[in-house]
């Protein structure tokens, strides 16, 4: 163990930009990880805007209790199709990751 640290410093310590590599791959490690830990809160407000952009509407999007995502009607119109959903349920990101 102790020689894969070494070798790791080693590594590192050579150049700084191994350096500035590592330490942004790090805080964007932990920025992807704060982002998924909080989706909670962001994801209602944030998803019918991303959905807007690909063409499908939704008229709210709700976190409920045990985690999963229900988002109330949706619709998506393209050439000679029209989806109209009343309402949709999504797993929750983590107990989905977690099973898989």
């Amino acid at each position: 163990m102790l020689e894969s640290r070494s070798r790791l410093w080693a590594f590192v310590s050579r150049n700084r930009y191994r350096r500035l590599l590592v330490r942004g791959c790090l805080i964007g490690l932990l920025g992807l990880a704060v982002l998924f830990s909080t989706g909670r809160w962001w994801l209602p407000a944030v998803l019918p805007q991303v959905l807007a952009r690909f063409g499908v509407q939704a008229e709210s999007v709700v976190i409920a209790a045990d985690g999963e995502l229900q988002v109330a009607q949706v619709k998506y119109v393209s050439d000679g199709v029209t989806v109209l959903v009343d309402t949709m349920a999504l797993p929750s990101w983590s107990g989905y990751l977690w099973e898989r």
